[in-house]
């Protein structure tokens, strides 16, 4: 996660359980990440609500863009990698390192 927070453009990043507590986070304001990992299950489970009404699969990866940093909310098994990124679109190397990682993360923690 150290390595994540040093690619150019990452301002922080967190990593979340289900139950929407902060496992590990490295961001300027603790109070945010906190407020961050309490409501990206949250944001996920809304958002694969409705995509399964539409009969689609559920999602992996969500994208909040902003005004002067974007949101990208990772989900695998149980686990949440949010990374705050200072452009609008994540480089794809970033999402697919991010991927790899957070399987591991992932397979380890079931």
């Amino acid at each position: 996660m150290v390595q994540v927070r040093r690619w150019p453009g990452v301002s922080g990043c967190i990593i979340a359980g289900k139950d929407g507590l902060s496992i590990s986070a490295l961001v300027d304001d603790s109070n945010f990440a906190k407020s961050l990992a309490a409501f990206a299950p949250k944001i996920v489970s809304r958002v694969n609500e409705q995509f399964t009404d539409l009969g689609m699969p559920e999602v992996q990866e969500l994208h909040v863009p902003m005004d002067d940093v974007s949101t990208f909310l990772f989900r695998e098994a149980d686990v949440y990698f949010i990374v705050l990124y200072k452009e609008a679109s994540l480089p794809h190397w970033y999402r697919k390192v991010i991927k790899a990682v957070l399987e591991e993360i992932g397979s380890k923690h079931v």
